[in-house]
């Protein structure tokens, strides 16, 4: 029988068994007052629901599809930013990381450090964001079937065994479609099962 985990980030508990928790927030860090304004809103909300609240924001959104694309505020100033809304709201703070030098950045501020989609088979980011303590959130990428994510899973499993482990979770499209989508529903119950036995293991 699988053992069900609690995932401990901040002050909320993620686990099949806790109170459903939103991860939501802009894009992409803007401003101080933007940030605030829509974490205002989200805690109020998720309170009033009974429900759990992660802010989610970039502090460098490296994958616009344009060059001239606003990317954000850059590392040091967008994670002031997140530092002030998640002591000013109470909140555990998710953010992405593109590159292993800006998950010790990262991750001396915030709760979750996100893998984005199509880093998520860079073997060195998934490492170093694991090393880190921190929460891992590895997004799958469109182009990864479910399961062949395990080999992604077994990457932070070997790290694990050597050190206290970085607590990890899944999550991703599964759309099969260009600019449509057509969401593989059934893929939910293996990726489901494949995250409950790897973290049974620690």
């Amino acid at each position: 029988m699988v053992k069900f985990h609690k995932i401990k980030v901040g002050n909320t508990s993620i686990s099949n068994h806790s109170s459903l928790v939103l991860i939501a927030g802009p894009c992409v860090v803007e401003s101080k007052s933007h940030a605030e304004e829509i974490a205002h809103f989200l805690k109020e909300l998720t309170a009033k629901l009974g429900m759990g609240f992660v802010y989610k924001s970039s502090f460098d959104k490296a994958n616009r599809t344009s060059i001239k694309g606003f990317r954000g505020l850059g590392i040091f100033k967008g994670l002031d930013i997140l530092d002030q809304v998640k002591k000013k709201y109470n909140c555990p703070i998710l953010t992405d990381v593109h590159d292993i030098e800006q998950c010790t950045i990262a991750g001396e501020v915030v709760d979750i450090l996100q893998i984005p989609a199509f880093l998520c088979r860079q073997t060195d980011l998934i490492l170093a964001a694991a090393q880190t303590g921190r929460a891992v959130n590895i997004k799958k990428g469109q182009f990864l079937a479910p399961w062949d994510i395990k080999n992604v899973v077994k990457k932070i499993d070997q790290l694990t065994k050597k050190q206290k482990p970085g607590i990890h979770h899944l999550s991703g499209k599964k759309d099969i479609s260009y600019h449509d989508f057509a969401v593989q529903i059934f893929c939910n119950r293996f990726e489901t099962s494949l995250i409950e036995k790897s973290q049974s293991k620690h």
